[in-house]
């Protein structure tokens, strides 16, 4: 067993897949369940004439691509199985609202009413454009190749049906890809980190929200993160010029993970703080004395 293959299979077993799970993965019939396997992304996927694909009552039904707008049923669990980035040229499941799995069915129509993934649940996502193992991001055009090697479609550009039956990819089997996530995420740390997220933090925290964290919980667990303990007592050192002490650290902590501070503000407020109780009084008793 290679390495990487060694420590997929462990983050399985920790994730709570069985053995039995692990055995049915390595024979090829991959028929574990969504939320024990991968690292996965709330997705929507936006065709060539700019509607939303669907998977119709929520799923145990087809896959049309005839939406408007994203609402819950047009919103997918994108379950990338080599877990980590999302990368051009990983393969993938496609999880309805209801979670049941999108399939290419035989002759290549699409539903979304595979109860468990195997082989036919599977796809494998490719950039447009780009080239194998360049990271996938929200916004960019992808393509789906399924399992039968033909390429997924929305009929007619979008509006009508979804099948997978394409020898190749044209205007029409091709997909926008959102990740609702992204703009959230982007502006947590911003806000905590002052900073932008990194690609393997996105999709470590891209992974919790799709397994049901909250906002509020990543935002919590970024703020206690080692990385803003190290800014917040760098900060701390530079204006006062000695270390913070663990009750203040413990309160900008708390501070953080609230929606309306930042790490800007906390700074700024340290810095009055400073000019209040330290440098105003020395200007007082200097302009006394004088």
């Amino acid at each position: 067993m290679r390495p990487d293959e060694y420590e997929r299979y462990v983050r399985f077993l920790s994730q709570g897949s069985s053995l039995d799970d692990v055995r049915q993965q390595i024979a090829g019939e991959g028929v574990m369940s969504s939320n024990t396997i991968g690292s996965q992304y709330h997705v929507t996927l936006r065709t060539y004439s700019k509607q939303y694909l669907t998977a119709e009552d929520g799923g145990g039904r087809e896959v049309l691509a005839n939406r408007n707008a994203p609402g819950p049923w047009e919103t997918f669990r994108l379950v990338d199985l080599n877990g980590g980035i999302l990368q051009s040229g990983d393969d993938i499941y496609l999880v309805a609202y209801n979670g049941m799995f999108v399939v290419a069915e035989g002759g290549g129509v699409v539903n979304a009413n595979s109860q468990r993934a195997s082989h036919r649940e599977r796809f494998t996502l490719l950039k447009v454009g780009g080239s194998i193992g360049v990271r996938i991001r929200s916004g960019d055009t992808i393509a789906l190749l399924a399992r039968n090697g033909q390429y997924v479609v929305a009929e007619g550009g979008g509006g009508s049906i979804v099948n997978a039956n394409r020898p190749t990819v044209g205007p029409w089997e091709q997909f926008t890809i959102h990740m609702p996530d992204a703009a959230p995420l982007e502006a947590l740390y911003q806000a905590v980190l002052g900073r932008s997220i990194d690609d393997s933090d996105y999709a470590i925290y891209s992974n919790a929200l799709a397994h049901g964290w909250s906002l509020t919980d990543v935002r919590s667990e970024i703020a206690h993160s080692q990385e803003t303990q190290g800014r917040l007592a760098a900060a701390y050192q530079a204006i006062w010029g000695r270390p913070i002490g663990q009750d203040y650290l413990e309160y900008y902590t708390f501070l953080l993970g609230l929606p309306d501070r930042t790490l800007a503000d906390i700074v700024q407020d340290e810095k009055e703080r400073y000019l209040q109780t330290v440098v105003l009084p020395v200007l007082i008793a200097v302009s006394i004395l004088q």
